[in-house]
Parts: C-alpha cells; sequence; structure tokens
C-alpha cells in the first residue's frame, strides 16, 4: 500500500499530515544504525510521517536516513515528509524554547520542522534525560512559554505547534491566551483508553488529535499488553483475517486521529500500512465502544505526595486515573539514564560488573545476568580475565529466547583486553576470541585493561617479573582497528592515569572514548575526571561500594563515616548513598552482585537525589586509593613503587 492513497489530515495552520505516523519512542535507545535502517526501510514502504523527540535520542538517527532517502533518491526532497518533535521539560522557560527547537534542528539537520509539540504540562530543572526524580518537577508559566512556541512558527523553525498530554483543562487554559491556537495534541488513545470526552472538546477546537501508543506500546518498559490482548480485539482480528495490531490502527483512523506506532521491524512496518483498504463493521465498532477503559501510559515519575503534583488524579485533572492495579507505570527504577560517548554511541549509566574471585561457576553468573535483565539492567560489564565472558553471552542467548529482550542490540556489553595480550599483533586475535566465548557478533566497548604487557598465559596470578616492556602506540592502533572493523563499537581504557591519557592522545587516531577506573567517595579523582571531561572521555567507576568482598577490595567506602550518616538520614542503604554519588558526579557505574536482592536495591537510585549539603560533606571525605596493583610492583621491576606506577596520583 503507497502513501498516494493513505488519507492526510488538514491541521488548523493549513498544513497537511499523513494520518499514518512512524514512532521512534524506545527504551533502551536502539542504536542509531538500527533506527537509521528502520525509517529508511519505512520510506521505501511509503511512510511520510515520521515522529522523534530530544529525549528519546533518536533525532539524530531519523535526520540521517532523511539525508540518505534523499541521496537514494527514495524521496525527491525533505518537503515530501512530515517530522514531528518536542520540547522536552528542562526546556519549558519561555528563553529556551527557540534554541531548543534550534538544537533539534540541528541534530536532525533539518531547516525546519513540521510538527513541535510540547512534550508534558510540566517543567524539569536539570538536563535532558528520560530520568528524573519528582523533587525536578517546578513551576511552569504556560503562557510565555506558548508564545515562543508560536514565536518558532513565525520564524518559520515550526510549520504548526502543538501540545502533548494535554487534558481538557489544559488546553482550555492553553487557549485562553494562545494567538496560534495548538494544532495538535498528541495523546494516549486506543480501544482500551478511548479518550472520548477530550477528543470530543479538540474537535470543538479544532484542534487534531495523534494518538501515541496506540497498540499500548507493547514490548518497552512503560507499555503494557491489555490493548494487543483486549478479546474484542482478538475477536475481530480472527473474524476478518487481520492483526490484532491492524485492528486496533484501523480503529484509530477510523475514530478520526492519527496514530503514531513504534516499529523498526520491515514485516510490521509493511503490515501497519495495509490498513487502508478496508473498514471494521458497524457491529465491531459499536463492540470496541463498549471495552471497559482505563489509562494504560502512567507519569509516576512526575507524581509525589509533597511534590507539584501529588497524585494521577492531579495531573491529569481527574481524567480518571486508573487504578493502582491497572495500566502500566512510568517505571522509575527500569527507565535508566545514559550518556552519550565520543563515538556516538549510548552507554547506560548504571552495569552489573561480573569481576569477582574464585570465579564462581557459569550457571551463577548466567542466573544473576538473567535477572538483571528482568530487571531493567542494559549494560553488562566482562572481561576475558574475570573468567565470565562465556556465562554472560549465556544469559544474553537465553534472554533472546525468552523474549525479555528482542534483541542483543538493546544491551551494552563492555570486555577487556588482558594484558598478555597487549601487542599489536595480538589484539584484534584477542578481541576475536571474548567475541566467540561472547556469542555476540560485536562489543559495544573494548578496553585495554591495564597499561601493562605480560609475559605467559592469561590468568589472574602473576608475579612483577611477567612484566615486559609495552608499545601503547602500536597496541592503540590495533584497538582502532578493531573499531574500523565493527568488532567494537567503541574503544577505551581502564587505570590509565593524567600522564597515560596524555601520551595516548598524542598519537591516537580515534580517542578513548572511557577511561574505566576506581571511583568512590573514598577516592574521588577529581584531577583525572577534570582532564577526562576536558578530552571527552566518559569516566567510569569501577568498584564504587570498595569491592568489598574479594581479597582485592576493602570495607573502607560502605564504613565511612559520612556515607552511613546520609544513608540513614536518607532511608537508604550504604550502598545506594555511594551509587547515587556515582551518578551525580556525571560518570557511569560498574557494580557487582550475583544477589537478586541488591541487584534490585542498585536499580533504586534513579528518583532521588542527595542533599547539596551532603554532597559537599562527602567532597570532604580524606582521600585513599583501596584498589592496589601489588603484583605489578617490585623493586627491580618496570615499576618499582605505587607512585611510579600511578604517576603520583596516590
Amino acid at each position: 500500500m503507497q502513501m498516494e492513497v493513505e488519507p492526510q489530515v488538514v491541521l488548523n495552520s493549513g498544513r497537511r499530515m499523513p494520518v499514518l505516523g512512524m514512532g521512534t519512542a524506545t527504551y533502551p535507545v536502539a542504536p542509531d544504525e538500527t533506527i537509521t535502517t528502520a525509517v529508511i526501510e519505512a520510506i521505501g514502504l511509503g511512510y511520510r510521517h515520521f515522529d522523534t523527540a530530544s529525549v528519546y535520542g533518536s533525532e539524530r538517527a531519523v535526520g540521517r536516513a532523511i539525508a540518505t532517502a534523499v541521496e537514494r533518491g527514495l524521496i525527491g526532497s525533505r518537503d515530501e515528509l512530515f517530522v514531528t518533535t518536542k520540547l522536552w521539560c528542562t526546556d519549558m522557560h519561555a528563553d529556551r524554547v527557540v534554541p531548543a527547537l534550534q538544537a533539534s534542528l540541528r541534530t536532525l539537520g533539518l531547516e525546519y520542522i513540521d510538527l513541535y509539540l510540547i512534550h508534558y504540562p510540566v517543567r524539569l530543572k536539570g538536563e535532558i534525560q528520560m530520568v528524573f526524580a519528582s523533587d525536578d518537577v517546578t513551576t511552569v508559566d504556560m503562557p510565555t512559554v506558548w508564545e515562543a512556541m508560536e514565536k518558532c512558527q513565525s520564524l518559520g523553525l515550526a510549520k504548526s505547534v502543538g501540545v502533548s498530554n494535554f487534558t481538557c483543562k489544559k488546553l482550555a487554559d492553553l487557549l485562553n491566551h494562545a494567538r496560534i491556537p495548538p494544532a495538535v495534541n498528541q495523546v494516549e488513545v486506543h480501544p482500551v483508553w478511548q479518550q472520548r470526552k477530550l477528543r470530543d472538546f479538540c474537535s470543538e477546537k479544532g484542534i487534531h488529535v495523534s494518538a501515541y501508543s496506540p497498540l499500548g506500546a507493547v514490548g518497552v518498559l512503560w507499555g503494557s499488553n491489555a490493548v494487543l490482548e483486549c478479546e474484542e480485539v482478538k475477536r475481530i482480528a480472527e473474524s476478518m483475517g487481520k492483526s490484532r495490531a491492524q485492528v486496533c490502527l484501523r480503529w484509530g483512523v477510523e475514530q478520526g486521529v492519527s496514530v503514531v506506532v513504534k516499529s523498526f521491524n520491515e514485516e510490521r512496518l509493511k503490515e501497519n500500512m495495509e490498513i487502508f483498504d478496508w473498514r471494521l463493521k458497524q457491529e465491531d465498532q459499536e463492540r470496541l465502544s463498549s471495552v471497559p477503559q482505563k489509562r494504560l501510559i502512567l507519569v509516576e515519575a512526575f507524581i509525589s505526595p509533597t511534590g507539584f503534583y501529588k497524585s494521577q488524579a492531579e495531573f491529569w485533572d481527574g481524567e480518571p486515573p486508573p487504578h493502582p492495579t491497572q495500566g502500566c507505570k512510568w517505571q522509575k527504577m527500569a527507565v535508566m539514564q545514559q550518556v552519550v560517548l565520543s563515538s556516538g554511541r549510548r552507554m547506560p549509566v548504571l552495569g552489573m560488573g561480573t569481576a569477582t574471585y574464585p570465579v564462581p561457576p557459569d550457571e551463577i553468573i548466567t542466573s544473576a545476568v538473567i535477572d538483571a535483565i528482568e530487571l531493567g539492567y542494559r549494560h553488562f560489564d566482562t572481561a576475558s580475565i574475570y573468567g565470565s565472558e562465556r556465562a554472560v553471552g549465556q544469559a544474553i542467548a537465553t534472554a533472546l529466547e525468552r523474549g525479555l529482550i528482542r534483541s542483543r542490540d538493546e544491551l551494552f556489553v563492555t570486555t577487556k583486553l588482558w594484558c598478555t595480550d597487549m601487542h599489536a599483533d595480538r589484539v584484534v586475535p584477542a578481541l576475536q576470541e571474548s567475541l566467540r566465548t561472547l556469542g555476540l557478533e560485536y562489543i559495544d566497548l573494548y578496553l585495554i585493561h591495564y597499561p601493562v604487557r605480560l609475559k605467559g598465559d592469561k590468568q589472574m596470578i602473576f608475579t612483577s617479573e611477567d612484566m615486559i616492556p609495552l608499545d601503547m602506540p602500536t597496541v592503540w592502533e590495533a584497538m582502532e582497528k578493531c573499531q574500523s572493523l565493527g568488532l567494537a563499537k567503541s574503544i577505551g581504557v581502564s587505570n590509565f592515569t593524567c600522564r597515560k591519557l596524555a601520551d595516548l592522545l598524542s598519537h591516537a587516531k580515534i580517542p578513548p572514548a572511557v577511561n574505566q577506573v576506581e571511583i568512590n567517595p573514598v577516592w574521588q579523582q577529581r584531577k583525572l575526571r577534570d582532564l577526562c571531561s576536558e578530552k571527552g572521555i566518559h569516566v567510569t567507576a569501577y568498584s564504587l561500594l570498595g569491592a568489598i568482598g574479594v581479597f582485592w577490595g576493602s570495607n573502607a567506602v560502605l564504613e565511612c563515616e559520612e556515607v552511613k550518616r546520609i544513608a540513614q538520614s536518607l532511608g537508604k542503604s550504604r550502598a545506594q548513598v555511594c551509587l547515587r554519588w556515582g551518578v551525580e558526579q556525571g560518570g557511569s557505574i560498574v557494580v557487582k552482585s550475583f544477589n537478586g536482592e541488591r541487584l534490585k536495591e542498585n536499580m533504586e537510585i534513579f528518583d532521588w537525589h542527595l542533599k547539596e549539603e551532603d554532597k559537599e560533606r562527602l567532597s570532604l571525605v580524606p582521600q585513599k586509593r583501596l584498589i592496589l596493583v601489588h603484583p605489578f610492583i617490585s623493586p627491580n621491576g618496570l615499576y618499582k613503587s605505587h607512585a611510579e606506577f600511578w604517576d603520583g596520583d596516590v
């Protein structure tokens, strides 16, 4: 079915919008190449309406797809497409609206957007990210924000402006002062949450309703299978020889709304297009109109008994909130912040580590990693020397088989080059061996484990006499080859000092994306973090809890008096305080636990903040390096002291 026969709606701005749009909201955020490929396929199938947002992390990929489609002649010009993006809550201030749209346009590589929407009627403190606490919600001055939205349209940066997630009351308040009325209100609409009152109000005011989550957003953390499992939907699909998704999309179109549906699967993209040459029977429409109603997509992160919105009912202005057991919450624990590396790849800030000694049986590690994936972990850290690669790979394969993840691309996997392979001609083969052990085609991040070369075979026990001279320029060149071959999406280092990083940067063609080092409240590494920030190198913290429980670890972090005091005052565990501190320092964190309860507890750090006075007191904690490297040190060896190994940073 080609786009020429797809209906369009005329907005109150005079612009035409195709009724079927391809959405790009998912979590974890898919790699750029996955999104770009899917959008190009969609254009080839006839899609002409694409929906993105600054907070989705998909703008760059959508823009690349559009540019590629023009280059390949799939479309004559960008003007053939209708592109929507959205203003995130952190930019809900009059003087940030136009700059936010300009930033989105730069990311998309476009001169204008067809539709610019306010994402939520909420203002947040902080930077653009999908993870926030209810304490971040602050007062929004909607009249001045909307005036700035109107300016976006008058400047030609947006051809139409609109809103998303607005209730009847919030729309009425907006219309009281708007010079340009919103062209669109994009909201949750599907057979299980039909929003008749809101749709009637919008129709009366000339505001077009666009439906997001028309299938219930099944398959993502904030979604639900209630729509596709609705008995009436299943019965109609079977009787008509259509898929359940097609019945829901066709229902939406026949309700007079446009529908935005996310899929990166070519077959489903094609299936979703095949809804324009048939109609629902009248009796089926009537039976769908009687489906019990419940809102599925909640906004739990905006709600707090002491916050700006104290309940779902208050946020939605009484347009009835669902029973607590209904719907699917926007889970604070599971929706995890990501960082963008210098390579352009996205990395979840919380990773599950797998380094321990003695190495446990594979089945213990595999079971723990599967538990972690079920909890929402998407970042896993291993290394050839840990002996955990095979178990991690088995867990990923099992998670795919069970449908816990849809593809390996949803995960971020790090492994490391051990010191015995620190020679130019052994780097690529070492990574290939790790990939075979993991059962993966590529690794997301490949790190040099230590700036050291060892003789002999790979083992965790060695002596300083095993150390031999290292040719770092040729080793790094081989690391760069790993990235250029596509075996590693990003490359980096671990345990590098300021001096060693400076030496590496003096000859690197591809700078390291990450430096993974010991960081915790007792060893904060401010000088190193400042250098990395200046050079665009992301810092990942290992041993954030002091690696307690293994022979190289220490209890000094969890026994730190300030950590204990803060944990008690906030009602959090000591581990949570340390992990939250690490996140608030701007880094990512890798923490090892094979215990299901602790894995869950470690995830529960994204919906609260440390107090400013607590951060200040932690900054005054006496500093000492906990993780030493005794086997590398010898009076007669390459490194004669810890000070020499760490270039004085002890």
